[in-house]
């Protein structure tokens, strides 16, 4: 390989990694930007309410109900 070809493929090469180096730094610039201007609400853990397992039961037996009015 002659000199002058290395010395082109050594300058895309290093071309190339500052690109890369180029879009990394805007990419943390964003996502610090996104990072300030988001709020963060944590999730409240909601007890279950025992009404609810009480109306699944009840609508269970009244398709129960229903089905067996039909079938009879």
């Amino acid at each position: 390989m002659t000199p002058a070809l290395f010395l082109v493929f050594a300058s895309v090469a290093g071309a190339y990694i500052l690109y890369l180096r180029l879009q990394l730094y805007i990419n943390q610039r964003i996502l610090r930007a996104f990072q300030a201007s988001t709020i963060v609400v944590p999730p409240t853990k909601k007890a279950s309410d025992p009404r609810l397992g009480l109306l699944a039961i009840g609508l269970i037996l009244l398709a129960l109900g229903v089905i067996a009015g039909l079938v009879k």
